[in-house]
């Protein structure tokens, strides 16, 4: 039987591994972006909202991306939670109306999710939510 504190112990280790483990998913995914031919703006965005974890530009496009890692692929389901999908998407508009004022030449904002596993190629799930699905009015 372990006590308080050797609960606490664990974890707040457990904490601080998944953390890394974030961490180092966010650049595996950073990395495979650009070589998909994405320019990167902003890594780990946080606004009053939330966080964006990694926010990219091709061409006319912005990319808005949420990075999970997971241990095994079949985890992929539910993996973001609709209180974490509205955080995100306040959070993507809140960039945009920061950084993006006039920009004539961004025609299209995307969302995907991008999961990160041990064994296998970045998973990628484009257009995860949609901006105009949310009744958040900020001149967009």
């Amino acid at each position: 039987m372990m006590g308080k504190k050797q609960q606490l112990f664990d974890t707040k280790a457990r904490r601080k591994k998944a953390e890394r483990l974030g961490r180092i998913a966010e650049w595996i995914a950073l990395v495979y972006l650009i070589f998909c031919g994405y320019w990167p703006l902003a890594v780990r965005y946080k606004t009053a909202y939330g966080e964006i974890d990694l926010i990219l530009k091709r061409g006319t496009k912005i990319l808005f991306v949420e990075v999970k890692y997971r241990k095994k692929p079949s985890s992929f389901e539910n993996a973001i939670p609709p209180k974490q999908q509205k955080r995100i998407v306040s959070a993507c508009i809140a960039w945009m109306s920061q950084n993006d004022k006039g920009n004539s030449k961004v025609e299209s904002y995307q969302i995907d999710a991008l999961f990160i596993t041990p064994s296998c190629w970045p998973q990628r799930l484009k257009n995860i939510l949609y901006l105009s699905d949310y009744h958040i009015n900020q001149g967009y």
